[in-house]
């Protein structure tokens, strides 16, 4: 919101839009990022209290993600899926594939594999993983 916070006429200005094709398998998640008309990745200064609206116009999504942006991640997950009782995630920029059951103090992580692809059973427990 631009102006008018607390107000009955708040305005709002268009920072992007999130335009991808569907992932076509349930369980499956898609990155987007934030593109302008021209197709280039956005980044939006944030502090203190802010208003974030988004505004699907079809479709299907989890989550937002709101991600520091001052440094381009050199490693990123690129996809997550789950298929035939597997969970399969894929980054890039090598490194080493992490996860941990928790994300509660004292967090500890566990390499799982390099080389962009992972795989293993998907399990009855919640498991959170980063690319380091």
């Amino acid at each position: 919101m631009t102006g008018g916070v607390g107000t009955p006429n708040q305005t709002a200005v268009t920072l992007g839009k999130f335009n991808a094709p569907t992932s076509g398998a349930w369980g499956t998640d898609n990155l987007v990022q934030m593109k302008d008309n021209g197709g280039n990745a956005l980044a939006v200064s944030l502090s203190g209290v802010q208003t974030v609206r988004f505004n699907a116009d079809s479709g299907d999504f989890d989550y937002l993600l709101f991600a520091p942006s001052a440094a381009t991640p050199s490693k990123w997950i690129t996809s997550v899926g789950v298929a035939g009782g597997t969970v399969t995630i894929k980054w890039i920029g090598g490194g080493t594939l992490q996860s941990t059951p928790s994300l509660t103090p004292t967090i500890t992580w566990t390499d799982l594999g390099t080389g962009g692809t992972f795989n293993e059973p998907a399990g009855p427990t919640a498991k959170f993983y980063r690319a380091r």
